[in-house]
């Protein structure tokens, strides 16, 4: 089981135990819910109430509850791309969902985590780099494409083009999200006329150079929820998308 340790310091004088743990763990309000009920926080080495006040020099520490899952597991190969004994990264094969549920794309939490990723778009930028900031919603219930309308979630998107493919009306980009809504990239980049190869929901397909969507998650850049270090990963690009390169040159 992971632990957390907390000595409570002059700052935190007055405060109770559970405002503690909200001010100095990114812990979700389940999670809090779960140490609290199964009376995982110990102060000074007993266990203590979420309404104790303690003092300056006492030592708060968690316990993290053992995750089980119902799910079977499956013999799938995976490309860590780091791994330590409490968080793994891995390079996601193309079309593996990570969470066998109808709606696993979620939101990214702005500023916390940093995503680039590399895309092939049809036609060709004529900006070397951009922002598009257009509010994206879901403008049929019943329909998963989404769209650029009035009354959507604010959406930000930054662009660079890192090549372009003039001969085959193509062009390699690289994007930075600001905001994580679903399918942003690809809402997005069709809006202003260039849809992601390969997209056949906003309009980018052409099975003669790849067959599905040429979008890769290259660079990732967060902070390691236990030692607090600043992490800064990549993951090459896959080889269907460097075929694709290949053949626009």
């Amino acid at each position: 089981m992971t632990k957390f340790i907390h000595e409570v310091t002059a700052e935190d004088k007055g405060l109770e135990v559970k405002d503690i743990m909200r001010n100095h763990f990114d812990f979700s309000a389940r999670l809090r819910n779960r140490i609290k009920r199964e009376k995982l926080v110990m102060l000074n080495g007993l266990p203590t109430p979420g309404w104790i006040v303690p003092d300056p020099g006492d030592i708060i520490s968690i316990t993290l509850p053992d995750e089980k899952s119902g799910f079977e597991p499956q013999p799938i190969p995976i490309s860590p791309v780091f791994e330590d004994n409490d968080i793994l990264v891995i390079n996601k094969q193309p079309g593996r969902i990570v969470h066998p549920t109808n709606d696993y794309t979620r939101q990214m939490k702005d500023n916390l985590v940093e995503k680039r990723y590399i895309c092939i778009v049809k036609g060709i930028l004529e900006s070397d780099s951009g922002t598009i900031d257009l509010p994206i919603g879901r403008p049929d219930p019943e329909n998963v494409r989404r769209g650029v309308m009035e009354g959507g979630s604010p959406s930000v998107t930054h662009y660079k083009v890192l090549k372009r493919f003039d001969k085959m009306k193509y062009s390699l980009v690289e994007l930075l999200l600001e905001t994580g809504r679903t399918h942003q990239i690809r809402v997005h980049m069709s809006h202003i006329g260039h849809p992601v190869l390969g997209d056949w929901l906003y309009g980018g397909e052409n099975i003669l150079l790849m067959e599905r969507q040429a979008l890769h998650a290259a660079k990732l850049s967060f902070t390691h929820p236990i030692t607090k270090e600043k992490l800064h990963l990549e993951a090459p690009l896959p080889e269907d998308m460097q075929q694709a390169v290949r053949k626009l040159k």
